[in-house]
């Protein structure tokens, strides 16, 4: 499998190429994404970072990539907040920085995810649905029809958990998508009660 990861400045890069390094990552930049070159990939990584994305020009090549394809992706803290603006949710910002080691479950593992963000969904778009929610952030959602899985937490630096969250990922998103000898399809996604 082979994984493009877009890059939108980020200041974990290194650990998101570490995280992902079994899968011969390649990095482009938010400013020079080609869906042509995406395409090449079996599975894309939205990194965080600290670009703008809520307005209609900002990121449109990849915005319309991501509405038209059905490759898996992992929206990492500003990436589930792309998938959030890009399908309709408004994006809240908070009083102060929320920073540090926080408890997390995704699909019942359980564990400590590392979060550092000002921005957040409250709302999520029709299409997607809630997974994990803490108070009125949410923080981790997916696709109900795509294979689209997006963390508010970063697990490039989440350690032991974070491959957890990378595995998750893999098993339940990636690989599905890509088992062409299922009949299931997308219709295998693990669902919100799961």
């Amino acid at each position: 499998m082979k994984c493009l990861i877009i890059y939108h400045q980020t200041r974990y890069k290194e650990e998101l190429l570490n995280l992902f390094s079994e899968y011969s990552p390649e990095l482009i930049s938010h400013e020079y994404f080609d869906p042509g070159f995406a395409e090449n990939f079996d599975f894309i990584v939205l990194s965080g970072g600290p670009i703008h994305i809520s307005a209609e020009e900002d990121i449109k090549k990849e915005k319309e990539f991501i509405r038209n394809t059905n490759k898996p992706i992992l929206g990492i803290c500003l990436g589930l907040q792309i998938f959030g603006a890009m399908f309709g949710s408004k994006l809240f910002e908070l009083d102060r920085l929320r920073k540090g080691f926080f408890n997390f479950e995704l699909h019942g593992e359980k564990g400590t995810c590392y979060f550092n963000h000002k921005w957040f969904v409250k709302d999520a778009p029709p299409e997607f649905e809630v997974l994990r929610r803490n108070e009125e952030i949410i923080e981790a959602l997916r696709h109900k029809t795509k294979p689209f899985l997006g963390v508010q937490c970063h697990p490039e630096i989440s350690g032991e958990y974070g491959e957890k969250i990378k595995k998750i990922f893999i098993e339940e998103y990636v690989k599905p998508s890509l088992d062409s000898s299922t009949t299931e399809g997308l219709s295998s996604l693990p669902k919100a009660s799961d």
